[in-house]
């Protein structure tokens, strides 16, 4: 825009001058540029943490998956140079190397649960899933035992991450592939009492932390499942009572915070978990247990108009 004026001079001539105003479209345009630029850079800023908490998980999945070196052979030759007392040593340094795996394990679940690095972490959960499960069957009880609550502790978090729709249905894709590994890990061994190992122990735990860590509507459609596990689990008579007092702590979780998926079988538990009170030959202590965990399930007495008597 130009504006052009007249002006009187000297001898009766006059000329014209243009004048040029402040072009307010330039400013415009340089307020612009300067917030494109400030995006850009807090893009790149968030681009590098992302990349440097993504190296971080890298890393602490390889420390827990680094193995210590393996003792030698009874054939080896050189097992024959080995003294008793080299022998406990190296004893001693790999129970200090499953002590750090487990550490690095223990890191990793602290930045799983953390909650500004839940989205980085749903991007980051194919290749952590697949070195957690391999985890599961580690040799050391420890690891298996951290690699099983970390495990729980992605499947919830992954689970649980609120998503517009344009990225739901891949998020579902990916949570329920999660989740159905570790399920397809956990629910058998909460079934078998046959395990001896641990095994189940670890299962529990397990699914405790993933009942637990996560949002109860995006989890509770796999409490159907758990809950038809443990009902099995309390029907067959061979189950060992360490692993029913596990099952006891895990139908308390569920009652307690997915009380609309236990409402439906709460009068079938209580009539298996009756019939255990009542074996003759279980001690008193356990049979104490079992009647205390009655007490538990207070909003589900409530629902059918009574209230459990020991309360």
């Amino acid at each position: 825009m130009q504006l052009t004026v007249d002006l009187e001079v000297e001898g009766g001539r006059g000329r014209s001058v243009r004048v040029l105003p402040e072009r307010k479209s330039e400013r415009v345009g340089d307020l612009a540029r300067a917030k494109d630029a400030t995006m850009q850079g807090h893009h790149l800023l968030h681009h590098h943490h992302h990349q440097q908490l993504q190296q971080q998980l890298a890393a602490l999945l390889s420390a827990a998956l680094s193995q210590p070196s393996p003792k030698p052979a009874d054939g080896d030759p050189t097992s024959s140079s080995i003294s008793p007392s080299s022998g406990a040593s190296q004893d001693e340094a790999e129970r200090g190397a499953d002590s750090d795996r487990v550490a690095a394990l223990d890191s990793l679940q602290r930045a799983i649960l953390y909650p500004p690095n839940s989205f980085l972490i749903a991007h980051s959960a194919p290749f952590l899933s697949q070195g957690l499960f391999q985890l599961l069957s580690d040799k050391s009880y420890l690891v298996r035992r951290a690699a099983a609550l970390t495990y729980g502790s992605l499947c919830a978090v992954v689970c649980s991450i609120p998503l517009s729709s344009n990225g739901r249905q891949n998020h579902v894709i990916l949570a329920g592939g999660l989740v159905d590994r570790f399920t397809g890990w956990a629910l058998p061994l909460i079934r078998d009492a046959s395990i001896a190992n641990g095994s189940s122990e670890l299962a529990f735990e397990g699914l405790r932390q993933f009942l637990n860590a996560g949002d109860p509507k995006s989890i509770e459609r796999y409490v159907l499942q758990i809950l038809k596990s443990c009902q099995e689990t309390l029907e067959d008579e061979r189950t060992p009572l360490n692993v029913l007092h596990q099952l006891l702590g895990l139908l308390t979780l569920i009652a307690l915070k997915y009380g609309n998926c236990f409402q439906p079988h709460f009068v079938d538990i209580i009539d298996l978990l009756l019939g255990w009170a009542l074996v003759p030959d279980l001690s008193e202590l356990d049979r104490q247990i079992i009647m205390d965990s009655f007490l538990q399930f207070k909003s589900q007495w409530l629902s059918y108009g009574f209230w459990y008597a020991g309360s």
